[in-house]
């Protein structure tokens, strides 16, 4: 199952390169760590509506987690799961809206060759 709610370090995500600055015939050419605003807060103020908001956020959890979340249940049993998962994670985040800024790192890979990591800052 994927959940995206912990960002790895520098040094974790750089570690299957660390001792020859290759990994599965690629180079890490950059990285870039930083943070990113909450896209579906950016309509929130505007508009008022937390239920557009809980919503909104629930559909984006469904899409990016729950296909590997209910791949170990019975087809189904999946729609009933989803069904209450969204409709519960629609709720919370309606009850409470806050905005939700995330962490991303993305690695800049190149098939190995003359190229190497550039380690400066991100």
């Amino acid at each position: 199952m994927l959940v995206p709610v912990f960002l790895r370090s520098r040094g974790d995500l750089l570690e299957p390169f660390a001792e020859h600055g290759v990994f599965a015939d690629l180079v890490v050419e950059h990285i870039v760590i930083g943070l990113t605003p909450d896209p579906v807060w950016d309509k929130y103020p505007a508009s008022g509506n937390a239920a557009v908001f809980g919503q909104k956020w629930a559909k984006a959890f469904r899409v990016t987690m729950a296909p590997s979340l209910v791949s170990a249940l019975d087809a189904d049993q999946r729609p009933d799961f989803l069904g209450r998962l969204e409709s519960g994670i629609a709720a919370r985040f309606a009850a409470e809206p806050e905005p939700m800024p995330m962490w991303f790192a993305r690695l800049f890979l190149a098939k190995s060759g003359k190229r190497r990591l550039n380690t400066g800052p991100s």
